[in-house]
């Protein structure tokens, strides 16, 4: 009986601390995913990456994606060259 009261006051105590605590990992976790979702969004509107993932569309899903890949191909080049446009530009 003693060893649970015991145990059940130092659950009590890790709660207190944690919850004190609680404020200032969502904020830090926020920040942290922030962070990462920005890495993503940056890596998925790379020229790499989104040339591969055209290319891997026309292969695995041959048909239509292989058809249009030439004009997707182009659109990209396309976009990639306004961006850069308009970055040099800024």
């Amino acid at each position: 009986m003693a060893a649970s009261l015991a145990y059940a006051s130092g659950i009590e105590a890790i709660r207190t601390q944690t919850v004190g605590d609680m404020g200032k990992q969502i904020a830090r976790l926020k920040t942290e995913l922030d962070t990462e979702m920005n890495k993503l969004h940056a890596l998925r509107n790379s020229f790499s990456y989104q040339l591969g993932h055209l290319l891997v569309e026309a292969v695995r899903t041959p048909g239509r994606n292989t058809l249009l890949l030439p004009y997707k191909l182009l659109r990209l080049t396309l976009l990639v060259s306004r961006r850069l446009r308009k970055a040099r530009d800024l």
